[in-house]
């Protein structure tokens, strides 16, 4: 049969726009996102699947979108570096289909 329990690991990176300027132009300015993900999966059905597991992230802002929380005002685990910022963090989900 199928083992219903498996484990996932993950890399994965994000461009960010800004919400005040969503286009690509000489004005352009985004903001990377990346994330390492490791998690497990368990089947509940042959076509449902529930996910989650642990990840960490790292974010490059622009000198004009720094993040509003940093690590001390209220959010223990969050460091920012200049323009890096750094946090853990969990996941959980669904996944449907086979």
């Amino acid at each position: 049969g199928v083992p219903r329990l498996y484990g996932e690991a993950g890399l994965f990176h994000s461009m960010v726009f800004s919400p005040e300027h969503p286009t690509i132009d000489g004005d352009f300015q985004e903001n990377d996102w990346s994330r390492v993900r490791a998690g497990v999966g368990f089947k509940v059905f042959s076509f449902l699947t529930l996910t989650g597991g642990l990840t960490y992230n790292v974010a490059v802002h622009q000198d004009t979108d720094l993040p509003i929380m940093t690590s001390g005002n209220g959010l223990p685990f969050f460091e920012t570096h200049g323009n890096v910022s750094l946090w853990p963090g969990a996941y959980v989900g669904l996944r449907l289909g086979k």
